[in-house]
């Protein structure tokens, strides 16, 4: 296996995990029950983690944004 393949591998591996941590962990955060200062501190950082996202991890991060 090319070292070209092997890595477009790993990385498909990869997104694929965060997608599913995404679609896994998201509604879990929309429903948790908390105060709406610790919500914000939330949503801020991971607004900041999506913005900052160089490699597209968390591209389909921004499907849930409304």
């Amino acid at each position: 296996m090319s070292d070209t393949l092997l890595g477009w591998s790993c990385a498909n591996i990869g997104s694929n995990s965060v997608n599913r941590m995404i679609d896994t962990l998201v509604p879990i955060i929309a429903k948790a029950d908390v105060d709406i200062k610790v919500r914000k501190r939330w949503l801020d950082r991971i607004w900041t983690a999506f913005q900052d996202d160089e490699i597209p991890h968390l591209e389909c991060l921004g499907d849930y944004w409304g």
